[in-house]
């Protein structure tokens, strides 16, 4: 935030402006959108304070139901700092807690279920379920060996928890428990098959983990077959026996046939209310359509992503990291805003339930949800601060529901000077991006996302009244903004729309205008960051940060590839990568072999 707004920067709530003239007809002038990026969940370094009494007995206005977070108070009573009203006084205790959490922006409750529940949190163990595709083509690229591999791998250092792994071809193989040992059931009538209790193949890891490595070694010796069964009816038999389970089911499929959207939609607004989402890694052999598996995680927050068959590295990498990915699962957010403004749209991998809340299956610390404010009247009181609170309903990682409590406040100035130094160009790029692909879903025409980025970019280039928002912002960011606009084509791939649909701004303005930066062999010294507009992939090589936890290394034609691949793990180089990296994977592209490359053909197509 700007000096101006006299707000201390808060990384789970942020706007576009901090700042914004006190007339309606000024700000509509502007025709910037007010967007509040909303990340209840984000990788903060500090503890968050948890209070040490339920939400239920929280001090809440009697109007609008907002907590106590101001001290503007007396002896007789307390002002709401969302919409003003007096409220009555409350206790001694109550006080000395309204002057207590009035310092905090961000604060955890508990929100038990019943009065006979401890506050005392117990631990919940983590259930997965694995459903892996053995056709001929998964079989035969090596797919299902490194799924098996890395899940193996995976739960080594994991004691706590349960696990079970689906096989599908003809038949659908599962394990059977008995004693200490374990068998290969296979069931050639999928539809009909009779499960048995969940202790009888669910795998303990702290008490059965040799036995799944048993079953993991046998189920990679499974041949490849077709697979008769289509993927939304497995995921109908998933659902059945996982129901109120809390088990997060990963799907990783190539040939199953998938189906009409339509039935997918309806099977995700009943699975909003019933399991944890589906996420999907697809080997795409036949280039098959998977946009109802696509629409699906985009209401559900699943994870989707499709692979050729020379990246089984690439898939084995992510499927680690959403086994290992911090989730808080059944989210309600609940927003408070003062009544000069209003609620226009909510964007993010989840549903509006009402006016002002959203509601999401799950979040990982990557998810942000994006709310669009507008003027509820014609003017705002010069210096007025409007304060906005969200409630963040939700079950973390030990399965008990708290509220998460979060706090923010856009200052009202007279005219458009007040709003120079006041943007944050990441915030409203991210919100633009979410309205764009959202649009472009709801309109079924993947053109009219480029159209509605056209809008930002005609407000950036050509609004004499907007030009106070832009003005000195800093170089580099106003480039990487402009960069991000010219690259609004790639919003027109719709499998692409699940790594920037409701995740968090960071990600999303890497993701339009990855940062680069040039590094040597040999040396330690780095230049950067650079755009890409600024670089030269036919000299010298660069580090790029891709976002979603990707970076690569581009090597020009004329650098030696294993040259670089020895001396990459040592000093000076490692030392000079260290200097730069925060992803937890790194790929190295070279022109002589990365044509085929994703990454590669995503970076030249940004550059062109």
């Amino acid at each position: 935030m700007s000096e101006a707004s006299n707000q201390p920067e808060n990384p789970f709530c942020c706007s576009s402006h901090s700042i914004i003239p006190n007339s309606k007809n000024d700000f509509h002038k502007m025709n910037i959108p007010l967007v509040v990026c909303l990340s209840p969940f984000t990788n903060f370094k500090e503890n968050i304070n948890t209070l040490a009494f339920p939400f239920q007995a929280a001090v809440k206005c009697y109007r609008c139901e907002a907590l106590s977070s101001s001290p503007q108070q007396t002896h007789a009573s307390w002002y709401c700092p969302v919409c003003g009203r007096k409220n009555s006084s409350t206790s001694s205790y109550m006080r000395d807690y309204m002057e207590k959490q009035s310092k905090w922006l961000v604060y955890d409750l508990p929100h038990p279920q019943n009065s006979k529940e401890a506050l005392k949190y117990s631990f919940r163990q983590t259930v997965f379920l694995f459903v892996l595709e053995v056709s001929p083509a998964t079989k035969e690229s090596g797919f299902v060996h490194e799924a098996l591999v890395r899940i193996k791998e995976t739960i080594q250092n994991v004691h706590v928890g349960e696990v079970l792994i689906f096989l599908i071809n003809e038949s659908l193989h599962f394990p059977m428990i008995r004693n200490d040992s374990v068998s290969i059931v296979s069931s050639s009538d999928v539809l009909e098959t009779v499960f048995p209790p969940k202790r009888k193949f669910f795998f303990r890891l702290d008490s059965q983990k040799k036995l799944l490595y048993e079953f993991i070694d046998a189920a990679d010796k499974i041949e490849g077959s077709v697979v008769d069964i289509s993927l939304l009816d497995m995921m109908k038999i998933v659902r059945m026996f996982c129901y109120r389970v809390n088990v997060s089911t990963i799907f990783f499929v190539s040939q199953m046939a998938t189906g009409d959207w339509k039935n997918y939609q309806n099977f995700a607004l009943e699975t909003l209310h019933t399991i944890i989402p589906f996420d999907f890694f697809i080997l795409d052999i036949n280039k098959s359509d998977y946009s109802a598996i696509r629409e699906m995680t985009l209401i559900t927050n699943g994870f989707y992503n499709i692979y050729s068959q020379t990246q089984a590295d690439l898939f084995a990498s992510e499927l680690v990291h959403r086994i290992n990915e911090l989730r808080y699962n059944e989210i309600k957010i609940s927003a408070k805003v003062p009544p000069t403004l209003k609620i226009v749209d909510i964007r993010g991998c989840g549903v509006r339930t009402t006016s002002s809340t959203f509601t999401l299956l799950t979040m990982s610390p990557r998810n942000s949800v994006y709310f669009y404010l507008d003027f509820a009247g014609r003017q705002i009181s010069h210096g007025t601060t409007l304060n906005l609170q969200f409630h963040v309903f939700h079950y973390d990682c030990k399965f008990k529901m708290k509220v998460r409590v979060i706090n923010h406040s856009i200052k009202v100035y007279e005219g458009f000077e007040m709003t120079n130094n006041a943007a944050n160009l990441y915030i409203l790029l991210s919100g633009c991006v979410n309205q764009a692909i959202d649009t472009a879903r709801e309109t079924n025409n993947c053109v009219n996302s480029v159209k509605e980025m056209k809008k930002l970019n005609d407000i950036f280039h050509a609004n004499k009244y907007a030009s106070s928002y832009f003005r000195n912002q800093k170089t580099f960011e106003l480039m990487m903004f402009e960069n991000a606009l010219k690259s609004s084509n790639i919003l027109t791939k719709p499998d692409l729309w699940p790594l920037l649909l409701g995740k968090n701004p960071n990600d999303i303005v890497l993701f339009m205008a990855p940062v680069a930066y040039q590094i040597f062999l040999g040396e330690m010294s780095v230049i950067g960051p650079l755009h890409l507009s600024e670089i030269d992939f036919n000299k010298g090589s660069f580090y790029i940060k891709l976002a979603n936890r990707q970076g690569v290394i581009c090597l020009s034609l004329r650098e030696n590839l294993q040259d670089w691949i020895n001396a990459i793990s040592i000093p000076p180089l490692s030392d000079a990568i260290t200097q730069i990296c925060t992803e937890t994977r790194i790929e190295i592209l070279h022109p002589s072999f990365s044509q085929m490359n994703i990454f590669y053909q995503r970076l030249i197509a940004l550059m062109a």
